[in-house]
């Protein structure tokens, strides 16, 4: 975990802090973003999150939701995001510390909270699914990444140009089930 990140658990949430006055920037050359992470091999899965933690839109560069590592320059997220006057919804493959958008929605008016977010590998096929009462999903995006994935859990981040004007975070997740 990032220096000055913590995870704690109360009442069966994960919390996830991400303290203001720094970055914990997923984008930057090393991976941040303060996560929970459990081993996962290079094969299938389904994995589904229900976030309790609202967002913010006024949060700037705020995120929170998925990721699935090789190590901290290759990875992949899928996520709610905010820039300062709405929340949206993305999904980014990073390859040797460079991010490649394969969803960006930056004004994702479907969001509520609680959210869920899916997201499913099929070989090197990906989908990414979300889902406003944690049953019913609509699919946001489909991508491939060949990188061979190490690790999986829920991530929170922040990033202000100016450092020490970033905004803390703090994820509760409700759950998170992990079906290979």
């Amino acid at each position: 975990m990032p220096e000055g990140g913590s995870a704690s658990i109360s009442n069966s949430h994960l919390y996830i802090g991400v303290p203001g006055g720094s970055n914990h920037d997923i984008m930057l050359s090393s991976n941040r973003a303060v996560r929970v992470a459990q081993t996962i091999g290079n094969q299938n899965f389904d994995v589904t999150i229900k976030i309790d933690s609202p967002l913010f839109a006024t949060d700037a560069n705020t995120s929170q939701g998925l990721m699935v590592s090789s190590d901290d320059r290759n990875f992949l997220t899928f996520a709610l995001q905010t820039d300062g006057t709405r929340v949206g919804l993305n999904a980014f493959t990073v390859t040797g510390g460079v991010a490649t958008a394969v969803l960006q929605d930056s004004d994702f008016s479907q969001y509520q909270n609680p959210m869920y977010l899916r997201l499913t590998k099929t070989g090197t096929a990906y989908v990414a699914s979300y889902s406003l009462d944690g049953i019913n999903y609509t699919q946001a995006a489909s991508f491939t990444d060949d990188a061979v994935p190490t690790a999986i859990g829920p991530f929170a981040s922040n990033y202000n140009d100016t450092p020490a004007n970033a905004v803390p975070v703090v994820m509760s997740v409700n759950w998170f089930d992990v079906q290979q």
